[in-house]
């Protein structure tokens, strides 16, 4: 049964249509080039772009004290300019997705901040250096390359990995320079949105920030990583729920029992992370929009493809609990033709029929 809904959202920024463009795409004119097309193709109308990538790395020309002498080949403000001119041509709203705490170019010019070894040296995870977010410092230095973005007419910063490193990572090996615990995790998570936060603010820019979607459910806590919606909501415009089912196969309150991994069920999973999204959120922050990251690519963990069906049902199952938007994650930038095909004939429909 088609549940979309117009009315009780969110007032900002409806329906929006998005696709993620990685960092090192941005460089690759003969990617971006044809890209362009699929993204007017397939009927998107917002790009989340990378502008500070997950190692360090930044397209946004900015000054700061800690900011490393060198550069990368990789890194291009020309070029994304470029970008930011043909989407403004074209309608097309951008957003800039900044990574927080991996960030191996800050931390090897400045390993002070880094997380360290009971020997002394940099913790290292799959990402590599990990700040550590009990110190301040990065969180001002990430607060000017927002306020850069801003002035560069990205007027929504989109902040990824502001979290502490996840059990795949080997967290046993770091020491904390305080007691790890839900409490001190989530406050200083805390702290640095409120720097960033304010910065960004002050410049006439927007903030969200991406949680991993199991921090949906209360019981779940800050799921060891720091992330919890009532205590970080003030100082946010969006929160951005990451639901992608394939990525669990665990059995979480209020799925099917039928379904033994995310894949098995993409609506229930996507649905129900959003709705506890948003519920929670509107407790702290109700003014606050969300918008539902979602699997636009294979299951690779547990071997399954995944069709245009199964992304159209998680993008009707955001919109049914109540986002005001979807956010399409494929790195390899091969999305579906008609990736927002079908949502936009119900946007439609339902529009024409509202009035």
């Amino acid at each position: 049964m088609l549940l979309f809904k117009t009315k009780g959202r969110e007032s900002r920024d409806q329906n929006v249509l998005g696709l993620h463009i990685p960092f090192q795409k941005i460089p690759e004119e003969q990617i971006i080039e044809p890209f362009k097309d699929l993204i007017i193709h397939c009927g998107a109308n917002t790009v989340v772009v990378d502008i500070k990538n997950e190692f360090g790395l930044t397209h946004i020309p900015f000054n700061h004290e800690y900011k490393p002498r060198y550069s990368s080949d990789l890194e291009s403000p020309e070029l994304l300019s470029k970008f930011l001119n043909w989407a403004d041509v074209h309608g097309i709203r951008v957003i800039g997705r900044l990574c927080l705490m991996p960030d191996q170019k800050l931390l090897y010019s400045h390993p002070k901040f880094a997380f360290r070894k009971k020997d002394g040296t940099i913790w290292l995870g799959a990402q590599g250096p990990w700040v550590n977010p009990f110190r301040l410092e990065a969180a001002y230095y990430n607060a000017a390359i927002a306020e850069a973005a801003v002035d560069f007419g990205i007027k929504e910063i989109n902040i990824d990995y502001i979290r502490f490193p996840s059990g795949e990572d080997a967290i046993e090996e770091i020491v904390y320079t305080i007691p790890s615990n839900f409490v001190t995790r989530t406050s200083a998570l805390r702290n640095y949105l409120e720097i960033i936060y304010a910065a960004v603010k002050n410049r006439g820019g927007d903030v969200s920030v991406d949680f991993f979607g199991g921090t949906a459910w209360l019981e779940r806590g800050d799921m060891g990583i720091g992330q919890h919606i009532e205590t970080q909501a003030p100082f946010l415009d969006g929160l951005y729920p990451m639901a992608y089912p394939g990525l669990s196969a665990t059995k979480w309150p209020g799925i099917p029992e039928s379904c033994e991994v995310g894949t098995d069920c993409p609506y229930e999973y996507v649905y129900l992370i959003t709705k506890l999204t948003r519920e929670r959120l509107k407790g702290v922050n109700p003014s606050a929009s969300v918008k539902t990251w979602f699997q636009a690519y294979p299951d690779y963990r547990f071997g399954r493809a995944m069709t245009l069906r199964e992304f159209e049902d998680q993008q009707l199952a955001a919109f049914n609990a109540g986002a005001s938007g979807v956010l399409a994650w494929d790195t390899s930038l091969v999305y579906h033709e008609d990736l927002y095909r079908k949502i936009n004939i119900i946007q439609r429909f339902t529009r024409f029929n509202s009035d």
